[in-house]
């Protein structure tokens, strides 16, 4: 329950399926924009398949844990990862990082809504 005179902004299930629907083809399409780079993006890539792996696993430390506070630490988790391979991938794509940060903005916004449903 949110706390009075708090901003109730929790979008409906639809919503939140569309959204990592579009996150997962940006992270898709930044790890398919390194292949066509001449350079050696080899671990660029493994990084963005390790962050797509770990937000695979987003339903089950936000969800199937059944603990508000597991999963603001699994978001503020994937939060670190993504902004690391933002970092990494920059340097080699600005597109390709560009696409990735949408997984740290999304996250960012969940883990708003928990803290505001935590009522801190």
């Amino acid at each position: 329950m949110a706390r009075p005179g708090s901003v109730h902004l929790q979008p409906p299930g639809y919503v939140i399926g569309t959204v990592w629907l579009v996150l997962f083809a940006a992270m898709g399409t930044a790890r398919w924009l390194l292949l066509t780079k001449p350079l050696d993006t080899v671990r660029a890539r493994r990084l963005i398949m390790l962050l797509l792996l770990f937000c695979l696993a987003y339903p089950v430390y936000t969800l199937g844990l059944k603990s508000e506070g597991i999963g603001l630490i699994g978001n503020l988790m994937t939060i670190a990862l993504s902004v690391f391979v933002v970092i990494r991938v920059g340097s080699i794509s600005r597109l390709a990082a560009g696409l990735v940060s949408l997984v740290t903005l999304w996250v960012s916004f969940a883990s708003f809504l928990v803290v505001e449903q935590l009522g801190w």
